[in-house]
């Protein structure tokens, strides 16, 4: 469609929105997102390692963590608006990457359920921007999804179904 790109860059192939004038623009011209955090986060991290990536919009760290941590490491990537998952998840699949995991729950301090702006996709704008913090949107304006906090997540995704997470 016209609305998005797929594009050869430095730590893979990524879907980006053509309307998208921060991270997706700056993959398709330089071919990076904020290469001196990811340095950081490579600092850090090691092969094996465990990462979680919060509000990993299109997965410009997921992409190349995963890759670093490599196939005994995991990434859970979690991102609460609809389309930004979707595009998270075939970057993903476009990577091959085996080793993450892309739940799309919006994380907090507690399990219940949390209002997600509907963004309009079709005009240009900063959609890794959106606030999930006192949000005082119209319920028309919205959309809901499951919040839950990291340490339910594992307790109840990792620990009770720990088959599925291996594979």
């Amino acid at each position: 469609d016209d609305q998005h790109s797929l594009n050869q860059a430095k730590h893979g192939i990524f879907l980006t929105s053509l309307l998208d004038p921060w991270v997706g623009q700056s993959i398709r011209q330089y071919g990076q997102w904020s290469e001196k955090e990811l340095d950081l986060f490579k600092l850090i991290l090691n092969k094996g390692d465990i990462m979680v990536d919060a509000g990993a919009n299109i997965g410009a760290f997921t992409i190349p963590l995963a890759k670093h941590v490599g196939p005994y490491g995991k990434v859970f990537a979690f991102e609460a608006q609809r389309r930004i998952h979707h595009i998270l998840s075939a970057n993903i699949v476009l990577n091959n990457l085996m080793n993450v995991r892309n739940p799309h729950y919006a994380l907090g301090q507690k399990m219940g359920s949390i209002n997600v702006p509907n963004v309009n996709f079709t005009t240009k704008g900063n959609f890794g921007a959106v606030s999930l913090v006192d949000i005082n949107y119209p319920k028309s304006h919205t959309h809901t999804i499951e919040k839950i906090s990291l340490d339910e997540y594992f307790l109840n995704e990792w620990f009770i179904k720990g088959s599925e997470m291996e594979d």
